[in-house]
């Protein structure tokens, strides 16, 4: 499994005169540079080749995932061995429509597709500016396998839920790609704090997000920079302080300046980062028995709600 990825995001607007074609050559261009500068997988933001147009007319655009927005993508993922995440407003055989994003495979192939959790309102609810768009609520989110590693997905408004992203973590996804309308912004820091997850964002709007395991903003698009490839090493790891400090003293003790921590005093966290490719961070974590912070909060959270549940009786 690699350590380091390549991992690609962008921001498409709306131009003058959208059309589907429009949109759809737009990506093409840019997965063409993505895959020019190495990325090795790279997200589209939310249903790319809708943007800009009326609701109306999305509708009608409805596809499967053999449809023409899925193939741009698998196109160029095998031109370039790329992984691509692909957002789509996806018809299935039942009738059904989803707002979905596909994980394409390097060789062109759908590793799976995920549904869209959590709907925005006029995606599934009539509103004051008109009716609903028919969009049907996705059941669970999805954590898919690539060769770096399990990622996730998450679409536009499930940035404002935690569920979905908590879930994504518990499953192993060290990265979730958010493919969106809008930027998100704090909620993105917000997520990525709590889980100790970076997260890739592609939106329609500026500014579309990198953001560290740590909540910190690394990079965001701009009106000059609307696509950029970020090297992301998947072995970094926020451990919290509580009960282990002596422990990580011992180990940066032991591993010298092949073991480098940066500490975050008002969050109680040591971020800890191995220097070279013949030690990993999971190594040491596994040595001396280092709990990843998200996953303390977590299994801090179950037991005092097991508790809380004992006390109270049935």
């Amino acid at each position: 499994m690699k350590r380091r990825v390549r991992a690609c995001n962008m921001t498409m607007p709306a131009e003058k005169n959208p059309s589907v074609a429009a949109n759809h050559e737009r990506a093409r261009q840019m997965l063409d540079i993505a895959g020019r500068q190495g990325a090795d997988i790279v997200c589209l933001p939310e249903l790319y080749a809708l943007i800009g147009l009326e609701s109306e007319i999305g509708l009608a655009t409805a596809e499967t995932c053999d449809g023409p927005s899925v193939g741009i993508a698998s196109e160029f993922a095998r031109q370039y061995g790329m992984y691509v995440v692909c957002a789509f407003l996806e018809k299935t055989a039942s009738g059904a429509i989803y707002n979905s994003a596909a994980l394409v495979d390097r060789q062109g192939g759908i590793v799976g597709c995920y549904h869209k959790i959590y709907p925005a309102w006029p995606e599934f609810s009539a509103t004051s500016d008109g009716g609903p768009w028919g969009i049907s609520v996705g059941q669970r989110v999805e954590v898919f396998q690539t060769d770096f590693g399990p990622i996730g997905i998450q679409i536009c408004f499930d940035s404002m839920f935690p569920t979905g992203w908590r879930e994504l973590r518990k499953q192993g996804a060290k990265i979730v790609f958010f493919s969106s309308l809008f930027p998100a912004g704090k909620r993105l820091q917000a997520r990525a704090s709590d889980y100790n997850c970076y997260i890739v964002a592609s939106t329609w709007q500026y500014p579309s997000l990198v953001v560290d395991i740590t909540g910190d903003i690394i990079s965001e698009t701009g009106p000059f920079s609307s696509l950029a490839v970020h090297a992301l090493d998947l072995d970094r790891e926020v451990f919290d302080g509580d009960f282990q400090l002596g422990k990580i003293k011992h180990a940066l003790e032991k591993y010298g300046d092949r073991l480098a921590a940066t500490w975050h005093p008002r969050e109680g966290w040591v971020v800890l980062e191995a220097q070279g490719d013949d030690l990993t961070v999971a190594q040491v974590a596994q040595e001396y028995s280092l709990e990843p912070a998200w996953h303390y909060i977590e299994r801090s959270r179950i037991e005092i709600d097991r508790m809380r549940a004992e006390e109270n009786g049935p």
